[in-house]
């Protein structure tokens, strides 16, 4: 995944930076703030694994044995337990509704091969 530090200097003052991969704390005079950015593909990447991890009801059905799914139902899937998780799919599912990733516009795509005649 791709992420990235972005760094805003509040104050001037000669401090070291930090590099990608050392641990930001809250410095003592608070000269910089650091704010982790995440770019559009690692973000859509990570909501669709969401909406995967949170979907109980296809992870169910790959089950192979009747057996295994109703065992499974009875000690952990509990209908409220089965409720938290659609909520937590439906949020996944939400955002990924408003990405700019979820439409595709056929026109734009196909847009330079336009048959001539």
């Amino acid at each position: 995944m791709s992420v990235r530090w972005k760094l805003n200097r509040q104050n001037h003052g000669d401090k070291r930076l930090p590099k990608d991969d050392d641990d930001c704390g809250v410095c003592s005079i608070h000269l910089f703030s650091v704010i982790l950015q995440y770019s559009d593909k690692s973000l859509y990447t990570q909501l669709c694994f969401y909406r995967y991890i949170f979907d109980v009801e296809c992870a169910l059905e790959k089950l192979t044995t009747d057996h295994e799914k109703d065992k499974l139902k009875k000690q952990f899937f509990t209908p409220k337990v089965m409720q938290e998780y659609r909520k937590l799919k439906n949020t996944a599912e939400q955002f990924l509704s408003r990405s700019g990733y979820s439409e595709v516009n056929l026109s734009k795509l196909f847009a330079g091969c336009a048959v001539k005649s």
